[in-house]
């Protein structure tokens, strides 16, 4: 996985949350099966810890049919957001191909944080 990584990032309005960085780690294999599995890592702070919402929007791929849900829910404690947390993603790499996407934090009052562009390269894609 690569990463624009953010080097100031700032929420859209001062208290709301902000998106620090995405990182990535690999999931465990499944022997005799041709998937790879990446779970992307959200690492944000909610300074008011109402952060309700992971939203990904996708930017390009080279792949026919890609299909992924563009929010994950966030059900994180009030005091884990204002300290720092993480979100897990997860995508299961069938075929080799690459998946370019733009991730924010939303919270209750509907402010966002910035957004970070990333790219999830399945099988060498």
């Amino acid at each position: 996985m690569t990463v624009e990584q953010p080097t100031k990032p700032v929420s859209s309005i001062p208290g709301g949350p902000i998106l620090l960085s995405i990182s990535a780690s690999l999931g465990p294999s499944i022997p005799n099966m041709p998937t790879q599995t990446i779970i992307p890592e959200f690492h944000f702070v909610a300074p008011n810890g109402n952060a309700v919402l992971l939203h990904r929007d996708l930017i390009e791929t080279n792949v026919n049919g890609f299909r992924e849900n563009s929010y994950a829910v966030i059900n994180l404690p009030p005091e884990a957001q204002k300290k720092g947390a993480v979100i897990l993603g997860g995508y299961n790499c069938r075929g080799r191909y690459y998946v370019i996407q733009s991730a924010y934090i939303m919270d209750a009052d509907g402010n966002h944080s910035n957004s970070v562009r990333y790219t999830i390269h399945c099988n060498g894609g």
